[in-house]
């Protein structure tokens, strides 16, 4: 009974997926790109604060289309925890990313609230911050030297943000929800320092993310484990971009998988469970699309946890 009580219940959520995936609208890329979501799940959606019972903390960085001058580069540190004998969660975002002349800081905190439902628990949260990004005009290269834009400098602004996340799991199945700027910022620049003695305003304005994601774990045999899992992600004026990961994990100790993206990447990674505590992870991507034609990216991060007890759990392993 227990057993048919749960598997409709997992039935009613991946439902829940495909009727969400159908009818979100349509959203381009903004926000950095992580190929180990299924990993490091926090740095996407604010809702799985709490989720690994554990201070959990973990160190990311991320090189996109090596080699390309101006490319993608990414750094995360991130750290998010129970609050012990409540169902509240917090969590910490600092996350550099760099692309072109433009480089963005983003410094967040994270409040979720957890609570147990159908046999799992779901979670709740807000997250909230400050961006601060650069524009800087002298890594920009002009045929013409005396172009009237060719000025040098750089120019700052700064707006607040505002995330939400659900998030729910059992020991082998989850599923979140995730929207990012729900205030929409916009970055107002303003250049004094025109050549014609005038002021160059111009504006960055980021749209709403919409993420979804869920996956299930299927117990092969003592040593084995398989879990599929699929990560959707939706802006404005841009196609749906859904990844599908599938993984193994072996002897509890090492997981392999490897991704495929409709934007045309194909990453393979691994993380090692080194001990109860510390994990490590590598992802190498590889483009397949024409315009961008067999580009790699470099993705690594490490992970610690200190657990309130010695007691140690085998669901944040697998979710």
């Amino acid at each position: 009974m227990k057993r048919t009580t749960t598997h409709n219940v997992i039935m009613r959520f991946l439902l829940f997926s495909a009727i969400s995936l159908l009818t979100l609208p349509t959203f381009s890329q903004q926000d950095p790109i992580f190929s180990q979501y299924m990993f490091n799940p926090f740095v996407v959606n604010p809702a799985y604060a709490g989720s690994r019972d554990a201070v959990s903390t973990v160190l990311l960085y991320r090189a996109q289309w090596v080699g390309l001058n101006g490319a993608p580069t990414t750094g995360s540190l991130s750290m998010h925890a129970p609050v012990k004998a409540t169902q509240m969660a917090w969590g910490v975002n600092i996350m550099s990313d760099q692309i072109g002349p433009t480089s963005t800081t983003f410094v967040q905190g994270t409040y979720a609230y957890r609570l147990r439902l159908l046999g799992g628990r779901l979670s709740m949260a807000v997250r909230g911050g400050y961006f601060s990004s650069v524009y800087d005009k002298s890594t920009l290269d002009f045929d013409d030297e005396s172009d009237n834009k060719n000025e040098g400098g750089a120019v700052r602004a700064g707006v607040p943000n505002f995330d939400f996340g659900l998030y729910y799991h059992t020991p082998v199945f989850f599923l979140g929800f995730a929207s990012s700027h729900l205030n929409q910022p916009s970055f107002k620049f303003s250049d004094q320092t025109s050549l014609n003695g005038g002021t160059n305003n111009f504006e960055i304005n980021m749209q709403p993310h919409l993420v979804l994601s869920s996956g299930f774990v299927f117990n092969v045999n003592d040593g084995l484990k398989f879990k599929p899992s699929v990560y959707a992600k939706v802006m404005q004026n841009a196609p749906l971009n859904v990844d599908v990961n599938l993984s193994l994990l072996i002897k509890k100790k090492v997981w392999l998988g490897i991704s495929y993206s409709s934007d045309g990447s194909v990453a393979g990674m691994i993380e090692l469970n080194a001990t109860d505590f510390i994990r490590i992870g590598y992802a190498y991507d590889i483009w397949m699309t024409q315009e961008i034609n067999r580009m790699s990216t470099h993705e690594i991060f490490i992970g610690y946890d200190f657990r309130f007890s010695k007691k140690t759990t085998e669901s944040p392993k697998y979710l």
